[in-house]
């Protein structure tokens, strides 16, 4: 019995040890399942004697909803050097798509180094096999050697996130050529790998057959080498290589000649405004141009910003029943927020809508605690502040006016660029039109206003460095817009890079060039007054009316007799430095208005030792040079030593006069 036990032991561990490899061995060899990928890639390729190829690739599919669902793609490599180490192109042609026998939807979108093709549109596929047949014509890709030609070919792609469980190929040559003249040698893997896990062979028709002889995983690819003796293909012509090159930078050609174009277009817009605004003729009117502020109106007649700019934008608040102006008798100011009761009291109150933009900020700068403020150094800051903010907002609406007046020498300028910047991408393959234009535009206007911006930053900077009575809350505004500025161009080289990725860095160092010849055409015509000319003739022909009196062609001028309608111009005849004479009109009127030689009127937005009846022709000139005065010491900190004095600003607002 025991000696049957030790047999049947000995019988049962043979088997086991015999069984137990052979199912090991078979667990290692058994391929996972494939539950979705390619099912097989084919691909059938005809090299013609003019150096053109004719691909059809038939793809297998096994779709699942996973990694399949509306589709897939196809990568082509487009981007190449030649031995030499030169650039050159492939070109593909001819592209269409099947699937399961019938059209499919399929799109081009440009690569980094070449050209994707999405089959399928945006309806999902149904689970299961689908087969996609791919067909199109390729130019240059053929390679030329001193002694064979050469056919390298990517089959199957490396960018492919789906397994291949077998790819093959095959390529048909010219007829003639002996079976063991051609040499065959490939790749598999990822990109750059040497392995070489494929069959290959070749028949005495000429025909080359490669197939892999393992699964392909994501990013791995078959790539085919066949070469051939010289005489069966023939090599492109010289004029062939020359259309060759304007393929190759049909793109630059484009921007180039875009630029050549633009250029002629300044010239032509220059001597354009040269002759149709060289008249420079002034004609008397009797009402601000563009409904202007007074603060406006001096800031772009003198082209600059002074203390007097900030003392006709007070007065005229003033005027407006919105601001109290008191003076004490040693000469010191006073302003305050004039009482609701008070201002629908006045027979001539101006509604708030009335108030421009620049009076607003200055009224919320002062009086935003609703208190009374005294114009001396201890409120520096606050007056500072309102000095700066009135500044920068002029500023920015200046430049503002600018680009409206040059918007019509601007803007065919700017269209030309736009055209230029997506005619050259769309000369490139796989650009999408819609992505293009709309980035483009963005990207080129956005840069424009960067520009215009960086010149407001750059000038509130100068005047934050050079203009001591006020540098602290400069300073401050400065930083400010400077973040501004920053956060601007930081979008600017983000949309850069998106238009680089949607086109190519080419095309957008094209767009900065041109933008940066529009900005400099908006410079010149700024600086050189062609198109602010129209608008500095009509305040021009303001102030003449201002000083002369004339009233020219407008009806409201006729009716302009009453002291409410003349007091409402003193601001803008202090603004254009003719206080003088136009006090001298607002005392003759006044003197026409007096009952029993006795002059009744008190102007109710000032209270002080300045006005008089008798004295009326000269109020407005007293009260600009003091009140000026005044604004300017009270912006800045009181100082201790005697100099200080030498600091002010006073008088630099009336060079002009």
């Amino acid at each position: 019995m025991v000696k049957r036990l030790a047999h049947l032991s000995v019988l049962f561990f043979a088997v086991l040890a015999w069984s137990l490899p052979t199912r090991l061995f078979a667990q290692e060899t058994t391929a996972p399942t494939f539950t979705e990928g390619i099912i097989s890639h084919d691909s059938d390729i005809t090299v013609n004697a003019d150096s053109t190829l004719q691909v059809r690739e038939s793809i297998t599919v096994l779709a699942a909803g996973r990694l399949i669902k509306r589709g897939i793609s196809r990568d082509l490599t487009t981007h190449y050097n030649d031995r030499f180490g030169n650039p050159y192109d492939i070109h593909f042609d001819g592209v269409s798509v099947d699937r399961d026998d019938k059209p499919a939807e399929f799109r081009l979108r440009k690569l980094s180094n070449g050209l994707r093709i999405e089959m399928g549109g945006s309806e999902p596929i149904a689970p299961g096999e689908h087969t996609y047949e791919l067909t199109y014509e390729v130019n240059r890709g053929l390679g030329f050697f001193s002694d064979y030609d050469e056919l390298f070919w990517n089959v199957t792609g490396n960018a492919g996130q789906l397994p291949i469980q077998v790819a093959t190929a095959t390529v048909h040559l010219p007829k003639g050529i002996a079976q063991e003249a051609i040499l065959l040698d490939g790749y598999t893997g990822r990109l750059g790998s040497a392995e070489t896990d494929f069959t290959a062979s070749a028949d005495r028709q000429g025909n080359a057959t490669f197939r892999t002889t393992r699964q392909l995983g994501p990013l791995e690819g078959l790539t085919l080498v066949v070469r051939w003796p010289k005489g069966f293909v023939h090599p492109p012509t010289d004029a062939q290589k020359h259309q060759y090159f304007l393929d190759d930078n049909q793109s630059t050609i484009i921007g180039l000649l875009g630029l050549a174009l633009l250029l002629g277009s300044c010239g032509l817009i220059w001597f354009l405004a040269e002759r149709t605004l060289g008249t420079g003729r002034i004609m008397p009117q009797s009402e601000p141009p563009g409904g202007l502020s007074p603060a406006t109106l001096r800031y772009i007649w003198r082209n600059a910003f002074d203390q007097k700019t900030l003392v006709v934008n007070l007065v005229d608040l003033a005027v407006k029943r919105q601001l109290a102006i008191l003076e004490a008798v040693n000469g010191s100011y006073i302003l305050g927020k004039v009482p609701p009761s008070a201002q629908s009291a006045a027979p001539d109150s101006v509604d708030d809508e009335e108030i421009s933009a620049d009076e607003a900020l200055v009224l919320r700068k002062l009086l935003a605690s609703g208190e009374a403020i005294p114009l001396k150094p201890s409120n520096h800051a606050v007056i500072g502040g309102a000095v700066e903010a009135l500044h920068q907002h002029l500023r920015f609406k200046l430049e503002r006016i600018h680009l409206i007046a040059n918007s019509r020498y601007l803007l065919p300028c700017l269209l030309i660029s736009l055209a230029t910047v997506i005619r050259s991408g769309l000369a490139i393959q796989g650009v999408q039109a819609v992505e293009l234009i709309t980035t483009a535009t963005a990207v080129m206007l956005w840069g424009f206003a960067c520009l215009v911006l960086a010149g407001c930053t750059i000038g509130t900077w100068q005047s934050a460095l050079s203009d001591p009575q006020h540098a602290s809350t400069a300073r401050k505004q400065a930083i400010v817009i400077t973040a501004i500025c920053a956060a601007a161009f930081a979008g600017e080289v983000a949309g850069l890079w998106v238009l680089a990725w949607v086109a190519s860095t080419g095309v957008t160092a094209f767009l900065l060039l041109l933008v940066a010849i529009n900005f400099g055409l908006h410079l010149y015509l700024k600086h050189s007054d062609l198109s602010g000319r129209g608008l500095t003739d009509r305040i021009e022909g303001f102030r003449l009316y201002l000083t002369n009196g004339e009233e020219g062609q407008n009806a409201r001028a006729s009716r302009r007799n009453s002291t409410a309608e003349l007091e409402s111009l003193l601001p803008y005849a202090l603004a254009l430095n003719v206080e003088k004479v136009w006090g001298e009109k607002f005392a003759a009127a006044l003197a026409l208005t007096a009952r029993g030689g006795e002059i009744k009127y008190n102007p109710a937005w000032y209270s002080g030792p300045h006005w008089n009846p008798l004295t009326a022709a000269t109020f407005l000139t007293t009260l600009g040079s003091s009140f000026s005065s005044e604004v300017s010491r009270s912006s800045s900190p009181l100082k201790s030593s005697p100099a200080s004095s030498a600091a002010s600003p006073k008088g630099r607002g009336d060079a002009k006069a």
